[in-house]
């Protein structure tokens, strides 16, 4: 199965901070900057140009390009995801986000702690509030715990551990499951993004299979071929209900273009069932942490898969 490593990164205000609306964006911009910083050795301001481009961290986690200089479809091997949303944060006040590293993109991992470091001291919000990087934290899959990696490792650990090959973990006893987008899930259709009305489970599905086995082929290629094929057959026979969709609207701030664009996609919260639903346990339970659809760089395309009777969050 896919090997990645889940990180949960805290950080402490040193200013009041407001976050924007949706804050993915804004952290995942600190962070790019901050790892430029960190890593950029030549200067130039387009990395397209840059003869170190294949060997940088920076290149690989946010600027995939092809050989030729051209982008690409390629995925980055990234996710970030808030761990709770709150607009503001009071001096001393800790904040924290996860964030996903797939496959190769670990041996990067160590060059993340100075750049988050640049990024608190660069601010966050329309007051460019300081923050500062408190502790990380990896999560073991095999123990089912967090691990501390920083500013100390446990003793007689190492700072961080390679990626183990995902398990399935969570035990499926038949029946119905509740699925709730937290963040928006964009995906198109004909060009067009789906709308709440035309949200569909196999469409879901496909878009989240694609996904995994994309990032696999890309960033994890050592590892076995996932059954694309057979699940895909299998979510053919998927059967949607309860469906308490929306719209929502999200902006980001574009640097580079210097303005608003919108992120708007399908959130709330629907049923699945089928017979087909115990062999794609593997791929949705993963894809609670890859997210699926557009823009999941920068957390959208989140959900989490609950108890038909447990409430939304």
């Amino acid at each position: 199965m896919i090997r990645f490593s889940r990180y949960r990164f805290t950080f402490t205000a040193l200013d009041p901070i407001r976050l924007p609306t949706y804050a993915g964006s804004a952290l995942r911009g600190l962070l790019g900057h901050g790892l430029k910083r960190t890593l950029c050795v030549t200067g130039l301001s387009q990395c397209s140009a840059c003869a170190l481009r294949r060997q940088c961290g920076y290149t690989l986690l946010f600027e995939s390009q092809t050989a030729s200089g051209q982008k690409t479809l390629s995925l980055q091997p990234l996710v970030m995801a808030l761990d709770r949303y709150r607009p503001d944060y009071a001096v001393g006040e800790a904040f924290g986000l996860e964030l996903i590293l797939i496959g190769k993109a670990n041996r990067h991992f160590p060059y993340l702690i100075p750049s988050w470091a640049r990024a608190g001291q660069l601010g966050l919000g329309p007051r460019r509030g300081r923050f500062h990087l408190s502790s990380v934290r990896q999560w073991q899959f095999r123990q089912q715990r967090w691990r501390d990696i920083y500013p100390e490792p446990e003793p007689g650990q190492a700072p961080f551990t390679e990626p183990e090959p995902w398990q399935p973990s969570m035990a499926y006893a038949g029946g119905a499951i509740r699925l709730q987008l937290i963040t928006p899930y964009r995906s198109k259709r004909d060009g067009r993004l789906i709308t709440p009305e035309q949200f569909d489970p196999l469409g879901f599905a496909i878009a989240l299979i694609t996904r995994i086995e994309r990032l696999r082929a890309q960033h994890d290629p050592d590892s076995p071929p996932l059954p694309v094929a057979d699940w895909i057959t299998e979510a053919k026979q998927l059967e949607m209900h309860q469906a308490k969709l929306r719209w929502s609207e999200v902006q980001r701030r574009s640097s580079r273009q210097n303005t608003d664009m919108n992120l708007g996609g399908v959130t709330g919260s629907f049923q699945l069932q089928g017979p087909g639903l115990q062999a794609l346990m593997p791929a949705l339970e993963l894809g609670q942490w890859l997210h699926v659809g557009k823009n999941s760089l920068f957390g959208l395309g989140q959900y989490r898969i609950l108890d038909p009777a447990q409430p939304d969050a």
